[in-house]
C-alpha cells in the first residue's frame, strides 16, 4: 500500500498577468512561497496590510506635545504670579490647577521621553532585545536590561511624585489688590462692635489701655485705636470705623482673608507739657490752677506707706466742662514728694492723623499711625465744653496703672523684646496714652451717636461720627495664595524642558536612527518578518531569556510589490531586524525616504 501523497503548491512570484483574474489573488512577495501539504488544513498567506512610511526629522506629535506643555506652564506661571488670577482662585483653587497642569505636563512627557529613549536604542552599540522590551512595556524591573533604560521608567514614575510633593510647599503666600469699590465709611468714637452696651467706659478704657500697660512702647501701636509716639510725650486715640461700616468690610473676607484700609481721620491727642520748674515751686501757678478748674484734685492711695495719687481735671465752666488740660501725679511722702512736684501735664486737642488698619474676619487692629503736624481742629467742643466727667469717675485708675510708687516694685518682666534680654523698667511715659483713653472712653459712652441720646446735645453727638467717601479710604484685599518664588517657577518649568530637550536629541543627533518616533510592537514583529528568531525560543509564555540578546535593524533595499496598495512594481527600502549577531552594527535612514 503506497504512502500519502505530499502535493507541493508554490506560491507564484512573479509580476501577475493582465488577462488573469484567478491569479491576482495569489500574488505574494517573493520571501513568502512556502509549500502547503494539504489545502484543505491550511490557509494561504494573508496579504501585507503593513503600511510603509518616512520618518519626520521633527516629529508633528513632539511638537504638539510641546506645545501643550508650553500652554500648561503658561497657566501654572499666570495662576502663581498673576494677582488678579491668584486672588479670584484663592490657595486651595490654586493647587487643584497647578496640581492638575502638572498631570497634564507629566502625562506628554512620558511618552516623548520613552520614543526618545527607544529610538536611541536603534543608535546605541550593544542594544539587546530586553532593553527595546523594557522600555515598550515601561518596566523597571525587567531582567537583563540596560541600567539607563532601567532607570529611566523609574525617574519617569518618581518624577511626577516629587513634583505633586514640592508645589505643595509653597503655601503660606498672598496675593494684594486694591478694592475701587469699597463704598463710603463712616467713622468716630466708636468701640468695637459688641460693646456698644458697656455702661460708663471704664472697660472700654481698659480695653484700650491694658494692651499698652502690659508692654509699653515708642512709636508703636496697640489695640484697634491708640498710637504712642516716638517722642515720649504724645500718644492719640484715631478715630476708628463704626461697627456697621466695619462688619460690612469684614462679611467680605473669606478665612485667612485681611484687608488694609487707610484713611485720614480724627484723632484725641494727649501731649505732655510739664509745667516749668518755677512754675513747679509758684503758689501763685497753682493757686492760679486751682480757680480755673473750681474744684480740687481727687485724692487716692491714702498715704499708705507714703504711696498717693491724685487726678485733677476739667476746668469748670458751669455744668459743661474744659477738659483740655489735665493734671496726673503719683508721689511718696516717705520720699519728701508732693503733688505739685510730681504732677504731670497733660493738654488734650482734637487734630487729624493718617491711620492705617489690618481687618481680619473677626478683629481689627491699627497698625500705622501719622498725626498730622499743624492740624488742630477748629471745633474742640468735644474735649472743651462737655460733661464727662473725667475726674470723678477715673481718678482712682491712677492707682491701678501707678507709674511711680509700684512700677519697679514687681519682680515680674515686661514682655521679652526682640533681642530676648528681660526687662524689669521701661523708660516709657504712660500718662499721655491713659489721659488720651480717658477723654475717648467717656465720649465715646455718653455722647457717641450709637448710644441712647442722653442729656448731650444733638450738635455734640453729630461731631462723634462722620462720614467719609469711598475715594478717601484706600482699601486693600490680600488673599491667602501660593508662594512666588524661583523654584515653584522650576518645578513648572522642569517638564517643557525635558521635553524640548528630547525634541531636540530627536532633530540633532537621532534622526538617523532605523527606528521611528511611531516604534510599536507592530513595528518590531514587521521588522523580524523572515528573521532568524531562533535565540527567542521557549520563551513565548514567560517572556524572558536567560542571556542578554543583542538586536540591531539593518537597512536593506527590496525590489517588491505590495498588495493593495500600488499595481505597479516599487523599489522599497526596508528595515529588518538581525537578533543574537553581535558587532553587527544599527543601519542609518534618510528622513523623507519611504521605509517598510
Amino acid at each position: 500500500m503506497s504512502g500519502p501523497t505530499n502535493n507541493a503548491i508554490f506560491l507564484y512570484n512573479g509580476p501577475p498577468s493582465r488577462n488573469s483574474e484567478s491569479t491576482k489573488s495569489h500574488v505574494r512577495p517573493y520571501w513568502s512561497s512556502v509549500s502547503i501539504t494539504n489545502l484543505s488544513e491550511e490557509r494561504l498567506l494573508s496579504p501585507s496590510c503593513g503600511k510603509p512610511g518616512a520618518k519626520e526629522r521633527v516629529p508633528r506629535k513632539d511638537v504638539y506635545l510641546v506645545l501643550i506643555e508650553l500652554a500648561c506652564l503658561a497657566g501654572g506661571l499666570l495662576t502663581v504670579f498673576y494677582s488678579r488670577l491668584a486672588i479670584f482662585l484663592g490657595q486651595i483653587n490654586q493647587l487643584i490647577v497647578i496640581g492638575f497642569l502638572l498631570a497634564v505636563m507629566s502625562l506628554c512627557l512620558e511618552g516623548q521621553v520613552l520614543r526618545t529613549a527607544l529610538i536611541h536604542t536603534a543608535s546605541r552599540t550593544g542594544s539587546t532585545i530586553q532593553d527595546l522590551d523594557a522600555l515598550l512595556r515601561k518596566d523597571p524591573f525587567a531582567s537583563k536590561v540596560h541600567f539607563a533604560y532601567r532607570l529611566l521608567p523609574l525617574c519617569l514614575l518618581g518624577l511626577p511624585l516629587l513634583l505633586s510633593v514640592g508645589y505643595k510647599r509653597f503655601t503660606g503666600g498672598q496675593s494684594m489688590i486694591q478694592l475701587k469699590n469699597g463704598g463710603d465709611g463712616f467713622f468716630g468714637f466708636s468701640s468695637t462692635p459688641g460693646k456698644q452696651r458697656i455702661g460708663d467706659g471704664l472697660s472700654i478704657l481698659s480695653d484700650v489701655y491694658v494692651p499698652f500697660w502690659i508692654d509699653p512702647g515708642l512709636n508703636r501701636t496697640y489695640g484697634f485705636n491708640m498710637y504712642v509716639a516716638p517722642d515720649n510725650k504724645t500718644a492719640a486715640i484715631v478715630d476708628s470705623p463704626f461697627p456697621a461700616y466695619l462688619k460690612s468690610l469684614q462679611s467680605t473676607l473669606l478665612n485667612g482673608e485681611t484687608l488694609t484700609m487707610s484713611a485720614m481721620v480724627n484723632a484725641t491727642v494727649s501731649e505732655m507739657v510739664n509745667p516749668t520748674e518755677a512754675e513747679r515751686n509758684s503758689a501763685d501757678y497753682w493757686t492760679a490752677v486751682e480757680e480755673d478748674f473750681d474744684h480740687d484734685f481727687a485724692l487716692n492711695g491714702g498715704d499708705v506707706r507714703g504711696a498717693n495719687n491724685a487726678l485733677w481735671a476739667g476746668m469748670s465752666g458751669n455744668f459743661l466742662t474744659n477738659f483740655s488740660v489735665m493734671y496726673f501725679s503719683s508721689w511718696n511722702s516717705t520720699r519728701n514728694e508732693s503733688f505739685t512736684s510730681e504732677a504731670i501735664r497733660t493738654e488734650q486737642t482734637r487734630r487729624m492723623a493718617q491711620a492705617t488698619w489690618l481687618i481680619t474676619p473677626s478683629n481689627i487692629t491699627l497698625t500705622e499711625t501719622a498725626i498730622i503736624a499743624n492740624s488742630v481742629q477748629g471745633n474742640q467742643s468735644l474735649l472743651q465744653n462737655n460733661a464727662i466727667g473725667l475726674q470723678e469717675l477715673f481718678s482712682t485708675f491712677l492707682g491701678e496703672y501707678d507709674w511711680h510708687n509700684r512700677a519697679s516694685a514687681f519682680d515680674f518682666p515686661y514682655p521679652a523684646p526682640d533681642d530676648g534680654q528681660l526687662r524689669y523698667f521701661q523708660p516709657v511715659n504712660t500718662v499721655p496714652a491713659l489721659a488720651a483713653a480717658m477723654a475717648w472712653a467717656r465720649i465715646t459712652i455718653l455722647d457717641t451717636i450709637d448710644r441712647p441720646q442722653g442729656i448731650q446735645s444733638p450738635q455734640l453727638r453729630a461731631q462723634t461720627g462722620y462720614n467719609k467717601a469711598a475715594q478717601d479710604i484706600v482699601i486693600f484685599k490680600y488673599v491667602p495664595t501660593l508662594r512666588r518664588q524661583a523654584l515653584l517657577i522650576a518645578i513648572l518649568l522642569l517638564n517643557p524642558l525635558i521635553s524640548l530637550t528630547c525634541l531636540l536629541v530627536k532633530g540633532l543627533f537621532l534622526y538617523e536612527s532605523p527606528i521611528g518616533d511611531q516604534f510599536n510592537t507592530i513595528s518590531l514583529l514587521a521588522a523580524a518578518a523572515g528573521s532568524d528568531l531562533s535565540a527567542m525560543k521557549g520563551a513565548s509564555l514567560s517572556g524572558e531569556l536567560s542571556r542578554e540578546v543583542k538586536v540591531a535593524f539593518n537597512v536593506e533595499g527590496r525590489n517588491t510589490l505590495l498588495v493593495g496598495q500600488a499595481a505597479a512594481e516599487r523599489g522599497i527600502v526596508q528595515i529588518v531586524l538581525a537578533l543574537d549577531q553581535p558587532g553587527q552594527r544599527h543601519g542609518k535612514i534618510r528622513t523623507g525616504v519611504i521605509y517598510c
